[in-house]
């Protein structure tokens, strides 16, 4: 697996049913908040994707939309719903790794949760 958030986004995604390009289609910025959100227990409104939109002056419409979509419950079915776990499954290996002292980090720890969380 690459590393950094691009690569980390490929393979979160990687064999699932193509997203539309629609206006709250998932995207990197979407899973980031949704990591965020999931890492820190918090409101995705305060996360620092959000925040760098709103200081920047630009709108924060779509990338809310697009969480929202995702988080409705009748739209968690295939690739969106599998999608969420992956994300979960993320977030909860970044959340452990969080807690640990960075020397006991391993990048293969990362990499290990994401192909069981793709195993069917």
């Amino acid at each position: 697996m690459r590393t950094g958030p691009a690569g980390d986004w490929a393979e979160l995604c990687l064999d699932l049913e193509q997203f539309g390009q629609g206006v709250t289609s998932p995207t990197r910025d979407t899973a980031t908040v949704l990591i965020w959100t999931h890492v820190t227990q918090g409101d995705h409104l305060h996360s620092p994707t959000l925040g760098a939109l709103r200081e920047s002056g630009s709108s924060t419409q779509r990338l809310v939309a697009s969480i929202n979509q995702l988080r409705t419950p009748a739209n968690r079915k295939g690739g969106k719903r599998e999608l969420l776990r992956r994300l979960e499954t993320y977030s909860d290996v970044l959340a452990i790794a969080c807690d640990r002292p960075v020397a006991s980090v391993q990048t293969g720890d990362l990499e290990a949760h994401l192909r069981e969380a793709q195993s069917p």
